[in-house]
């Protein structure tokens, strides 16, 4: 196969990805279904355009080094990374705190992390191959792509154990497929036609199509599935309040009373004297 066939399978792939995520996702749901349905369907879209604007001849610069014929260098999978990466970040922190403003400072952390991570790699693959500029970006990328593991293994995973048992669970297995699969990037990198050049055009190619291919359509997929059936479960044992319904049966406003952050009752209702976090029914 060529790099070029590689390419259209990602894109075929991806938009494929996008019609399952649509048609899962699809009707009444919960708020934190619909979270993840529009997050996990619109990483597909991204990336299906990333790889279609690569099978038709773009999104790729010749570059003078790597071998008596140079190397072509595909910066369209980094501007793809550069957008489904933090929004799989931020599907796995919101399984984790089921709301982004529990803690929404250590969440953009971990998402501005993972954005300086890739264009850090960015840097590396345009450096020279065999120069110590591009070991030197390559070394800083890695730095915060640990940065990354920290965050989803230690601020996530104990925010997820303060939610609910079941959040935890889920939250771990979803954690633990999405840092194998990632894992492997940099590995493929180093090995590939940015890297070493241990790796030819092909290879490379078709390592990052089928890393992309599970961590967003298959990964996506199975991460929706879950969220779904958890939703059902929290429906049927009455935990998922109305404003959480999508459509939700009438307007809610979230109101925060001057000075007060302890719980009121309900004879607060009337003068509107409820804290941040609860509502009223309009």
């Amino acid at each position: 196969m060529t790099v070029n066939a590689w390419l259209w399978i990602g894109a075929i792939a991806m938009a494929i990805g996008a019609a399952v995520q649509l048609v899962i996702g699809w009707g009444p749901r919960t708020r934190d279904v619909e979270n993840h349905y529009l997050l996990h369907l619109f990483v597909c879209l991204a990336a299906m355009a990333s790889y279609l604007v690569m099978a038709t001849g773009d999104g790729a610069i010749h570059l003078a080094d790597g071998g008596p014929v140079g190397r072509d260098f595909y910066f369209a999978r980094y501007v793809d990374w550069s957008i489904t990466t933090p929004m799989l970040l931020l599907g796995l922190g919101l399984t984790a705190m089921h709301s982004p403003f529990r803690r929404w400072a250590a969440l953009l952390g971990v998402l501005f992390a993972d954005s300086y991570m890739i264009i850090t790699g960015l840097f590396a693959g345009l450096s020279p191959v065999g120069s110590g500029q591009k070991w030197l970006w390559y070394i800083v990328s890695c730095a915060a792509f640990a940065f990354v593991y920290i965050g989803i293994w230690g601020i996530f995973r104990s925010e997820a154990k303060k939610t609910s048992e079941e959040a935890a669970s889920l939250f771990r297995t979803n954690a633990t497929i999405l840092s194998a699969v990632w894992f492997l990037y940099p590995v493929v990198f180093l090995l590939g036609t940015e890297g070493t050049l241990f790796m030819g055009d092909v290879p490379t190619a078709a390592a990052y199509t089928l890393l992309d291919i599970v961590a967003k359509v298959g990964y996506g997929t199975f991460s929706l599935i879950e969220t779904k059936r958890k939703a059902a479960r929290e429906l049927a044992a009455g935990l998922i309040p109305d404003p959480d319904l999508r459509p939700a049966p009438a307007a809610f406003h979230e109101i925060r009373a001057p000075a007060r952050n302890e719980a009121v009752g309900d004879e607060a209702i009337e003068t509107n004297e409820r804290p941040f976090g609860t509502r009223r029914r309009t």
